[in-house]
């Protein structure tokens, strides 16, 4: 196993959202509003809505976009509020005006890891998507002790 990023899931609202008045908020507080959401294939959103269909309650998802990128500009704007990785919205909220509020819930780390069976027996090809994967997660900053402030 080649660990190559550890992030932290949070949530991203607009400036002045009622959730920004809450240091730390869990998935379930956030129910009652809109979310932007990664598209219906990515492994965020299914994650998320497998989380919320064991609450026995559903995702108010108002637009699904392609990337990070898309969600924190709709939510900048407006349409709603989204679950992203902080390495994104730190990122982010350098060029947008967002708001970062941290999630209470055990799930929010997240590990991230590229399994091999034996990593010298890799084609040069496959060692060379794995240096990369380890330098584009830290060139994004992927660390459990990222601070939001």
């Amino acid at each position: 196993m080649v660990h190559f990023s550890t992030d932290k899931l949070v949530l991203a609202t607009p400036m002045g959202h009622p959730l920004t008045q809450k240091s730390k908020v869990s998935l379930a507080d956030t129910l009652e509003y809109e979310h932007v959401s990664l598209h219906e294939g990515s492994t965020l959103h299914a994650f998320l809505t497998d989380l919320v269909h064991e609450q026995r309650r559903k995702l108010q998802i108002r637009i699904q976009i392609r990337s990070f990128e898309a969600m924190c500009r709709m939510i900048e704007a407006g349409v709603g509020i989204g679950v992203v990785p902080l390495s994104a919205a730190l990122r982010h909220r350098q060029t947008m005006k967002l708001a970062i509020v941290e999630l209470d819930d055990p799930w929010v780390i997240r590990e991230r890891a590229v399994i091999v069976r034996e990593l010298q027996g890799l084609p040069g090809c496959a060692r060379a998507l794995i240096d990369e994967l380890i330098s584009v997660a830290q060139a994004a900053g992927g660390s459990p002790a990222q601070r939001i402030g």
